[in-house]
């Protein structure tokens, strides 16, 4: 019979991935969105769903209110468009991954909702028009600082870092900050007080490279490997910032990198005592002549 291994009913925030779900919805509303534009339809999701104080407040249309996240981004509906479209969303995707495999779901969720939040107020404070790219444009920055040695190809060939991504998102959002879209910095700042230990380890992990690399060049030996990925066979001295972690389904001491924790096949490295398994005298054996000889 097979353990349970939950103990109690774990929290919605813990199983639903929110920031997933926004990018299905961005895909969604924008793939309706350029139909319509291709039938000449005079109608937009944009228009019905984006987050506009004085419709909520006058009109009492309050679904713009939780509808604005799944929305995306105010935008032309040309072929050139759906390019870019296609590959934002793919980084969406890929750094949306990067961050729940590092913060794990719940925080992730916490983040997507605490943007939210902050968003909404800051819109009906201010009385503007805000959609929700600063927690896209966060998040990207968020997952570079946590793994800056992952790669993403633009248009399939131009590899970019995940270094270059945390940086320029980052860069991005006090440019738009300092040119009076103040959600850009209230977001920034939300991002780096829940997620300090992302700052933290960047700089350690960036002393660490420096002193693995003075180490080498006067010709010391490195330390000694505690952590070997059973997929690719990396180690923290391929790749220093990669996260090791054991599969709990996996029956036996196996370790992953972080790329295969949730995608590789499960393995056992236990005898299992059955009674059904061959014994030595079961097995089949060549006949023989009384001289001891096998037969041909």
């Amino acid at each position: 019979m097979k353990q349970r291994t939950n103990f109690g009913r774990r929290s919605p925030l813990h199983q639903i991935s929110l920031l997933q779900l926004t990018l299905y919805g961005m895909a969604g509303t924008f793939a309706v969105d350029f139909s319509f534009s291709m039938l000449k339809i005079p109608f937009t999701l944009f228009s019905l769903f984006y987050f506009d104080p004085s419709r909520i407040i006058n009109r009492g249309e309050v679904w713009r209110l939780p509808a604005f996240p799944f929305l995306h981004h105010r935008t032309g509906l040309d072929f050139t468009s759906i390019i870019w479209f296609a590959f934002s969303m793919l980084i969406y995707q890929v750094v949306i991954r990067t961050l729940e495999n590092r913060v794990g779901r719940y925080k992730a969720n916490l983040f997507m909702l605490m943007s939210w939040a902050v968003l909404a107020a800051y819109g009906f404070f201010t009385g503007n028009i805000i959609d929700f790219y600063p927690v896209v444009l966060g998040i990207t920055a968020l997952a570079g600082l946590y793994n800056p040695n992952f790669t993403i190809y633009f248009y399939f060939f131009i590899p970019v870092r995940g270094l270059v991504l945390g940086i320029l998102g980052m860069a991005l959002m006090v440019y738009n900050g300092v040119t009076g879209q103040y959600q850009y910095l209230l977001i920034l700042a939300l991002l780096l007080i829940l997620n300090r230990e992302a700052v933290r380890g960047f700089i350690s992990r960036k002393k660490r490279n420096q002193e693995f690399t003075k180490k080498i060049n006067h010709g010391q030996a490195p330390w000694k490997e505690r952590h070997r990925c059973e997929v690719c066979g990396r180690t923290e001295q391929d790749v220093p910032d990669m996260t090791f972690r054991f599969c709990s389904k996996c029956e036996g001491s196996f370790e992953y990198c972080e790329d295969h924790i949730q995608n590789h096949q499960h393995r056992t490295n236990l005898i299992t005592m059955d009674r059904s398994a061959r014994t030595p005298e079961s097995i089949p054996v060549p006949d023989s002549d009384p001289n001891g000889k096998p037969e041909e």
